[in-house]
């Protein structure tokens, strides 16, 4: 069971003390909702406080004020307090590396409602599969050991409760408890590096070995 084994990873890493107030990623994608979902699930057993955060990047027009829609009636729904902003990250970048830009953009949103709320941690959806792809991308660019163990469970405020999760176990867990959600369409599109690796090559890594993130 998936709640099972994040409970797991959160006690081995010790990645989420007793009576702490937690702020979560919420992109409203399959992994952000499952991530809310069990840690909500935890929340009498390790007494935490869970919260919500939801950067809308501009980036997608009303795909994008879809998402930031569903992840609003989404929190609603289940009692989360939510926190919302909207960032132009096009105009921001000026067209340039659009993609880190936006990254850096969400995580300063996300540290500075950090300490606007008091919470102590920031849990994102990164799971074993996002891990196997970061590690191919640094692996096929040149890398040394750092590159090659990838991101951590757990780095300052930010934590991965679905570090030892696969995106099978997540998909899984997503039509057992019939969870809603929303598609990024540009996930779909292979002129993204890491999608590509998703797309095309880890497939071609699992039809050698279908447990790869683990052997990875």
């Amino acid at each position: 069971m998936l709640k099972e084994k994040v409970e797991k990873t959160i006690k081995k890493f010790s990645l989420i003390p007793q009576n702490s107030k937690v702020l979560v990623a919420l992109s409203g994608g399959p992994d952000s909702v499952t991530l809310l979902h069990v840690l909500l699930s935890l929340k009498e057993e390790l007494q935490l406080q869970v919260f919500a955060a939801h950067l809308n990047h501009m980036l997608r027009g009303k795909e994008s004020e879809r998402d930031e829609n569903f992840v609003r009636k989404l929190c609603e729904s289940w009692n989360v307090p939510v926190y919302i902003e909207r960032k132009d990250v096009k105009e921001i970048s000026k067209g340039k590396n659009i993609e880190a830009i936006a990254r850096n953009v969400r995580y300063k949103f996300l540290e500075e409602t950090l300490k606007k709320i008091g919470a102590d941690l920031i849990a994102t959806g990164h799971t074993a599969s996002d891990l196997l792809e970061t590690i191919i991308l640094n692996l096929v660019k040149g890398t040394g050991i750092k590159g090659l163990r990838g991101f951590l469970p757990k780095r300052g405020k930010i934590i991965r409760p679905l570090f030892e999760a696969t995106r099978e176990e997540i998909e899984k867990y997503v039509s057992e408890n019939n969870l809603p959600f929303v598609i990024d369409s540009s996930n779909l599109k292979t002129d993204f590096e890491r999608n590509l690796v998703r797309l095309k090559v880890v497939p071609i890594l699992k039809s050698i070995n279908p447990k790869v993130e683990n052997a990875v």
